[in-house]
């Protein structure tokens, strides 16, 4: 399997590279799902070589970032931060903003990282998010590249995401990449469920989603 560059990616990548010649240290990227974001960062970070942190917040998001990884730069150690493991040595770390936002978790991180990567970066303004960007120096002006990605350059709770990053360096709408070919078409389908959403919590003004699963499953049944 091989990632090879889109054109939109290889702009998105040259877009990062000169905002930091203008002094944005702490850029952002707006693709939708499906654009391949993960492949954006992967060529970033073999790119620019030096160590990277790469911070998501769910397990399967470390699981994709490797497995681009592996692909598209080989040369590069991986390691893990989350739950029992804590590869915090290796040239790029992977973390859970969960475990690493623990203070004996994010003591043991080496200082030095050249790139950071904050994946869906939506939430990247809360608080876990910030105590790991402040402790490896990332809102300092003269800070490593922190590039924040995702679909949705938005937060529920109106929280700006520019107490975090500085600049929309690059955007892409659904309906660009629909219309360029690189995402199918929308096509909307109606199920009909019986279901109280007023038994949900929200959290961020959004419904909390271990919650919001539990209920669609249990609906109808």
């Amino acid at each position: 399997m091989r990632f090879e560059v889109r054109p939109y990616q290889q702009e998105a990548i040259d877009a990062v590279v000169t905002a930091e010649l203008r002094g944005i240290r702490r850029p952002f990227l707006a693709l939708p799902t499906g654009t391949g974001k993960t492949v954006v960062f992967a060529h970033l970070i073999q790119q620019r070589g030096g160590r990277a942190l790469v911070l998501v917040h769910r397990d399967e998001l470390i699981w994709q970032a490797a497995e681009k990884l592996q692909v598209i730069a080989p040369e590069i150690e991986l390691g893990i931060v989350k739950a029992a493991r804590d590869e915090v040595n290796a040239a790029c770390v992977l973390a859970s903003v969960q475990t690493l936002s623990r203070e004996t978790r994010l003591a043991r991180l080496p200082r030095g990282v050249q790139t950071i990567i904050v994946d869906e970066a939506h939430h990247g303004v809360a608080k876990t998010y910030r105590r790991i960007l402040a402790a490896v120096g990332s809102l300092d002006d003269d800070g490593p590249l922190t590039l924040g990605v995702s679909a949705t350059p938005m937060r529920g709770d109106q929280v700006g995401l520019d107490a975090v990053f500085q600049e929309i360096v690059y955007r892409k709408s659904i309906l660009e990449m629909i219309l360029a070919g690189y995402l199918a078409d929308l096509r909307g389908v109606q199920v009909g469920l019986q279901v109280d959403f007023r038994r949900l919590h929200t959290r961020a003004g959004d419904f909390m989603e271990g919650e919001l699963e539990d209920l669609l499953l249990e609906a109808d049944a």
